[in-house]
C-alpha cells in the first residue's frame, strides 16, 4: 500500500505515465484490432457470400409450328444434355446443385401478409394463376341488384400436336351484380366489402343448372368462390385481362383488342359501381376436354385429371371421376332465412366444411426449405437481406434443426421478435384445384395451397423457434421478377419439417453454385459452347469485395507492422522513465535493511498502479478510435464490407495480453535490478 500511496504523492508524475501507457495501449488496439478483424473477415468471406447461376426462363420456351410459344415444365432435352454431360463435370468451376423444396403450413393465430394491402399489389391476383392463394378464398351474403341474360359459353378453336381443337363447350357463365350484406369468411387484411358492390362470374355446366339457381334481382344469396379481388381504385384505372362473360349485355359494348378469346376489358366505365369481383365456380363439376377412342378431342364429364405427386415432379393421368376424391366446392344457394341459420343446418355440410378451409387458408404460409439461405435466388441476387438475427448455422443446416426465418413485415403484423417461436403443420396439396394450379407450375412468387378437406393435414404442429428477419427490396409489386417470393415466405433448414412438398427444376427451386470468383469463366463457357444467358450468374460482388479486402489487408499489414513499432517505442520510454528510475528508491530500501522479495514487490506495484488504469484508458481510446481508422483505411481502397469484430472484446483481451506481458518485463527488470543493487552491497 505504501508503494501505491507514493504514487498519489507524484500525481503529475503518475498521470503522465498512465497517459503514455494508455497511448501505448491504444496504439495496439487500434492496429491488431483491425489486422485480425480483417484477416477473420477475409478468412470467413468464403463462408458468408455465395457464387450461383440461374435457369434462365427464356430457354423454357419454344417455338411451335402453328405460330407461338410452348412452356415446358423442365429444361428441353437439348440444353439438360449438355448441363449434365458438361457443367456438371466441371468441378473446377460447379460446386453442386441446391434444390429447394416448397411445403404448405397452417400456423394457427399468425396473420398473413396480404397482397391488396399494397400499391399495385392485385394485379397478380389477376395475371399470375397462384397469385394471392390461398387468401382469396370468401363465403359471402349478397343480395343481386344485375342478373346478366347473356350466357357465354368457354369455347375453344385452335390445336395441339396437330389434333384439332374445335368449338368444345367446356361450360358456361353469366355476370351478375349484387350487394354484399355480410362476410361469413374472408382474409382480414381485405378491407370490408359490406355495402359494397360485387360482380360475380357465375359459372355451371349447363343451363339446366343455373335454373336451379333461381337467380333473382333483389334476392339474398350465400356465394363462394376461390378467387376474391379487391378493385381498388388504382387497378381499376387500367385495363387488365379478364374473359369475364356477360358485361355487353349489363354495360353495352366493351373494347376487345389483339386476342379472339382473351379480351381487354377497360373498367374505368363503371369504375364507380363495382368494388370487388370473384368467379363462383365448382372445378370438380365442371368437364375434361380429352381424345376420345376416335382420336379426335372431347368433352369428358366423367372423368378427372389427376395430378400425381412423385419426388415434387407431376405427372398426369385421366381417372373416372368415381374414383376421383370428393373435393367439389358450393357455389351459390338462394337464403330464405338467415346466412347463419342454413349455414347450422344439415344440407349445409359441403359450406361448413369450405367455411372450415378458409379459417385454415387465412393462416397458411409457404415453407422453403434450403440447404443455405446464399443459395436461394432471392438471398443471392441481394433483394432480400437479413436484417436481424442470422442465418442458419452449419449445425443447424446438417441437422435439420427447427429454426426458421421469417420477413420482418410477418414479424411486425404479429408482434414477433427473435427467440420467439411459431406452430407449424403441414397440408396437402391437390393440384386438381385450378385456382392453385399455377403454384404447381410456377418458378416465382410461391403460394401456399388451397386447403383441401379430403387430403388434410400430413403432419403433427412442430414449433419453430425464429433465428432471423428478413426484408425485400419489392414485396408483391415487382411484377416482372421472375424469381420473386413473397412476404409470407417462411424458410427452414432442410429436413426440418415433414410433409407433402412440391419442387421444379427452375426459377426459385433449382440453384446451380459455383465456386467463387468462378463466375466469368462459368460465363465464357456456355458462351463457347453456344448457349449465352442460359445461365445467369451472381456473385454478391464477391471479386470485388475479395479484391478490396486483399488490398486493405495489405495496408493493415503494414499498419500493423507500425503499430507494433510505435507500441514497443512508447513502452520502452515507459520502463526507461518509470521503472529504471526507480534504482535509487531500491538502494534506499536496501540501506534500510529491506529484503529482495520486498523491493520486487515495490517495484511491481509502483509499476502496476500506472499500467492498469493506462491499459483499461487506452482500451476505451483504442475501442473509440478503431471504427475511424478502420473507415479511413478502408476508405481507401474502397471497401465497403463490415468487418467482422467485436471491438468491446477484441480491445480489453488485447490490453489484458498486454498487460500480462507488460508484468513479466518489469518483473524480469525488478530481478535484475534488485540482483545488482545486492552485488554491488556486497563489494
Amino acid at each position: 500500500m505504501k508503494s501505491i500511496r507514493q504514487l498519489l504523492r507524484q500525481p503529475l508524475r503518475t498521470v503522465s505515465g498512465i497517459l503514455l501507457i494508455a497511448l501505448a495501449v491504444a496504439i495496439l488496439v487500434t492496429c491488431v484490432g483491425q489486422y485480425t478483424a480483417t484477416s477473420l473477415t477475409r478468412a470467413n468471406v468464403d463462408d458468408n457470400y455465395d457464387t450461383v447461376a440461374l435457369l434462365s426462363q427464356e430457354y423454357f420456351w419454344e417455338d411451335i409450328p402453328e405460330g407461338g410459344l410452348r412452356q415446358h415444365t423442365k429444361l428441353p432435352e437439348e440444353y439438360q444434355t449438355w448441363v449434365d454431360s458438361t457443367i456438371l463435370s466441371r468441378t473446377d468451376l460447379v460446386k453442386g446443385e441446391s434444390r429447394t423444396e416448397i411445403y404448405s403450413a397452417y400456423a394457427p393465430g399468425l396473420v398473413i401478409d396480404n397482397f391488396s394491402q399494397y400499391e399495385n399489389g392485385d394485379w397478380l391476383g389477376m395475371t399470375h394463376d397462384n397469385a394471392g392463394n390461398p387468401y382469396r378464398c370468401a363465403m359471402l351474403e349478397v343480395t343481386l341488384t344485375q342478373v346478366g341474360t347473356e350466357i357465354r359459353e368457354d369455347v375453344t378453336n385452335y390445336s395441339m400436336d396437330g389434333v384439332e381443337w374445335s368449338s368444345l363447350r367446356r361450360y358456361i357463365s353469366i355476370l351478375c351484380i349484387g350487394r354484399v350484406e355480410q362476410v361469413i369468411g374472408l382474409e382480414q387484411g381485405f378491407a370490408s366489402p359490406v355495402g359494397k358492390h360485387i360482380t360475380l362470374t357465375i359459372t355451371a355446366y349447363d343451363e339446366a343448372e343455373f335454373e336451379a339457381m333461381d337467380l333473382q334481382i333483389g334476392q339474398r344469396y350465400l356465394v363462394y368462390g376461390m378467387d376474391y379481388s379487391d378493385l381498388r381504385g388504382e387497378m381499376l384505372e387500367s385495363s387488365i385481362t379478364m374473359n369475364k362473360p356477360g358485361y355487353e349485355e349489363l354495360y353495352g359494348p366493351l373494347p376487345v383488342l389483339d386476342y379472339p378469346y382473351i379480351g381487354y376489358v377497360d373498367y374505368s366505365a363503371i369504375m364507380d359501381q363495382i368494388d370487388c369481383h370473384m368467379t363462383v365456380y365448382d372445378h370438380c363439376a365442371m368437364p375434361v376436354i380429352y381424345p376420345g377412342d376416335d382420336g379426335k378431342m372431347t368433352v369428358w364429364r366423367d372423368l378427372r385429371k389427376l395430378w400425381q405427386l412423385e419426388d415434387g415432379n407431376l405427372s398426369a393421368q385421366f381417372v373416372p371421376v368415381e374414383e376421383y376424391p370428393d373435393n367439389h366446392v358450393p357455389t351459390i344457394v338462394k337464403l330464405d332465412g338467415s346466412a347463419e341459420e342454413y349455414l347450422a343446418s344439415e344440407e349445409a355440410s359441403l359450406w361448413q366444411r369450405a367455411l372450415e378451409g378458409i379459417a385454415i387458408n387465412n393462416h397458411g404460409f409457404p415453407v422453403i426449405t434450403v440447404d443455405k439461405l446464399g443459395h436461394q435466388v432471392t438471398f443471392a441476387r441481394g433483394d432480400t437481406r437479413i436484417v436481424e438475427g442470422r442465418d442458419f448455422t452449419e449445425e443447424e443446416r446438417s441437422n435439420g434443426s427447427r429454426v426458421c426465418v421469417i420477413s420482418e413485415t410477418v414479424a411486425m403484423l404479429n408482434g414477433l421478435s427473435i427467440g420467439d417461436t411459431i406452430d407449424l403443420q403441414t397440408y396437402a396439396y391437390d393440384p386438381n384445384i385450378e385456382q392453385q394450379r399455377g403454384t404447381l407450375r410456377s418458378t416465382t412468387f410461391p403460394s401456399a395451397a388451397i386447403y383441401a378437406h379430403h387430403l388434410g393435414f400430413t403432419s403433427e404442429p412442430e414449433s419453430y423457434t425464429i433465428v432471423g428477419l428478413y426484408r425485400q427490396k419489392d414485396a408483391w409489386q415487382n411484377r416482372e421478377d421472375s424469381y420473386g417470393i413473397t412476404p409470407n415466405v417462411i424458410f427452414v433448414p432442410k429436413g426440418s419439417i415433414a410433409g407433402d412438398k412440391l419442387t421444379g427444376d427452375s426459377g426459385i427451386y433449382y440453384t446451380l453454385v459455383l465456386h467463387n470468383g468462378k463466375m466469368e469463366e462459368f460465363q465464357t463457357l456456355q458462351e463457347e459452347a453456344g448457349y449465352p444467358d442460359l445461365f445467369i450468374c451472381y456473385d454478391q460482388g464477391y471479386m470485388d469485395i475479395v479484391n478490396g479486402l486483399d488490398a486493405y489487408k495489405g495496408i493493415g499489414q503494414q499498419v500493423f507492422f507500425i503499430g507494433i513499432g510505435a507500441y514497443a517505442a512508447v513502452m520502452l520510454l515507459f520502463i526507461l522513465l518509470f521503472p529504471l528510475r526507480q534504482r535509487a528508491v531500491l538502494a534506499t530500501m536496501g540501506s534500510l535493511g529491506s529484503s529482495r522479495a520486498r523491493k520486487i514487490t515495490h517495484l511491481l506495484l509502483s509499476s502496476i498502479g500506472i499500467l492498469i488504469p493506462g491499459s483499461i484508458a487506452g482500451s476505451v481510446i483504442g475501442i473509440l478510435a478503431w471504427d475511424k481508422v478502420a473507415a479511413e483505411l478502408m476508405a481507401s481502397v474502397n471497401v465497403s464490407i463490415p468487418l467482422e469484430a467485436n471491438m468491446t472484446v477484441t480491445a480489453p483481451f488485447i490490453a489484458m495480453v498486454q498487460l500480462f506481458a507488460a508484468v513479466i518485463v518489469i518483473l524480469f527488470l525488478s530481478v535484475c535490478i534488485t540482483g545488482s543493487n545486492n552485488m554491488m552491497k556486497r563489494k
